[in-house]
């Protein structure tokens, strides 16, 4: 039997027992210490009948498309990343945007695909061009709707828009995901304005409205060494407002920011993290990594490799390359000359390289196939903490294990109720 085909996962909740953890096969059950050897031949002998479980190839899933719309933003984060109020403003030019939609969609077609998804993000807030947004939406609607294609549309924004803008989002936009980092205090001291301190009000407000509509929608709160201690009240104060709707907590990018606020030490972000979701049993609670999807990648932009244009042009397939110094996620770029895309081949197939069994030190890791081998552009920078991954999946298994345990014995509730 293969060396990875299952791994023993030691029970801090009790030392008698351990998990015996067949990734491959999404099986996991608790043995006696004091079986061992017996168990875990019986488990071996289980698993070897059981069909292989479905690895979420991603690199065979269709590309999305996301467009930067400018460079521009209305709030003046402590945390960001991207120097959002630093530089000349930049606008999308129509041409590019135009472009964009109309090779990606081209795309989609050749694929024989009927559906697509166009998303409107960047390292700045794309209300800000509202205009172009609608430009966008409205032009790829008339090319989809030619080519018989039925898109779907995404944003990400900080929520600090108007009337008119909200209206827009609620009636054109399928899924949004909103950077509110909750409670009035740490919101304004995280997510100030530039011209004030409140931005609160305006988000709360927005957040309201996208309660009573029919996107689907998320919070994602940044968590920093400032708010890392108020997470109970932060989940208090969405769960108060906004029960129900899914709240994504992610520690701060461990990339260059104005040094105003710092990243939480991963060892207490996870442990304030777990405290909540205890706390919170029924709530959407999830952190910024999926650990409970078997896949071969790590994300979507090393496999099927998503576009992300600039508002230069430039196409990558993470966000990441927004602040990473050797464009390694830069796939293409539009060339003004020619009025058209250019893709470079070779940092495509360079990307495709990077999945879990190019990895030296995934082969023996019980987590590998949880988190498909790591973000490369944070192992490149020494900010992949193998540790604290293995930390969070096994988490994630053990969370598994015990959900599939209680419906197993409500199962067999139900059939001694009916006997």
């Amino acid at each position: 039997m293969k060396k990875d085909t299952y791994f023993i996962l030691e029970n801090e909740n009790c030392k008698g027992e351990t998990f015996f953890y067949a990734p491959l096969k999404a099986y996991c059950e608790l043995i006696d210490n004091s079986q061992r050897e017996e168990s875990v031949q019986k488990h071996i002998q289980v698993i070897s009948e059981i069909e292989n479980a479905t690895i979420e190839c991603v690199h065979l899933l269709p590309p999305n498309l996301f467009l930067t719309l400018t460079n521009k933003c209305n709030l003046n984060c402590k945390y960001c990343y991207a120097g959002a109020l630093d530089g000349e403003a930049c606008d999308v030019t129509k041409p590019i945007l135009k472009n964009a939609i109309d090779t990606y969609l081209t795309k989609i077609s050749e694929r024989h695909l009927e559906h697509c998804h166009i998303g409107f993000m960047g390292g700045r807030e794309p209300t800000c061009a509202f205009e172009l947004l609608k430009f966008a939406v409205n032009y790829a609607n008339e090319i989809a709707e030619k080519a018989h294609i039925t898109p779907t549309y995404s944003i990400v924004t900080n929520g600090f828009y108007s009337q008119e803008v909200s209206e827009f989002i609620c009636n054109h936009i399928h899924k949004l995901s909103l950077s509110f980092d909750g409670p009035e205090f740490i919101q304004n001291f995280h997510r100030p304005a530039p011209s004030a301190t409140d931005s609160f009000n305006r988000v709360f407000q927005n957040a309201l409205s996208l309660k009573k509509s029919k996107v689907k929608w998320q919070i994602h709160v940044v968590v920093t060494a400032y708010n890392i201690n108020h997470l109970e009240e932060t989940m208090a104060f969405f769960n108060a407002h906004f029960q129900g709707t899914q709240i994504v907590f992610a520690p701060m990018d461990q990339a260059d920011h104005k040094g105003q606020v710092m990243p939480p030490s991963p060892e207490l972000f996870h442990e304030k993290l777990e405290q909540i979701q205890n706390r919170y049993l029924n709530a959407a609670i999830t952190v910024e990594r999926d650990l409970k999807t078997l896949k071969d990648y790590a994300c979507a932009s090393v496999s099927n490799q998503d576009w992300y244009i600039s508002e230069k042009g430039i196409i990558e397939t993470c966000m990441r390359s927004s602040h990473s110094k050797d464009n390694l996620f830069t796939i293409g770029y539009f060339d003004e000359t020619e009025i058209k895309f250019k893709l470079l081949p070779q940092k495509i197939e360079a990307l495709k390289q990077f999945d879990l069994n190019q990895q030296e030190d995934c082969q023996i890791c019980f987590a590998k196939y949880l988190c498909g081998g790591g973000c490369p552009y944070l192992r490149n920078n020494g900010a992949w903490h193998c540790d604290l991954i293995r930390v969070y999946a096994k988490t994630a298994i053990i969370q598994q294990y015990y959900e599939k345990d209680l419906k197993r014995h409500l199962c067999a509730l139900l059939d001694f109720d009916k006997e």
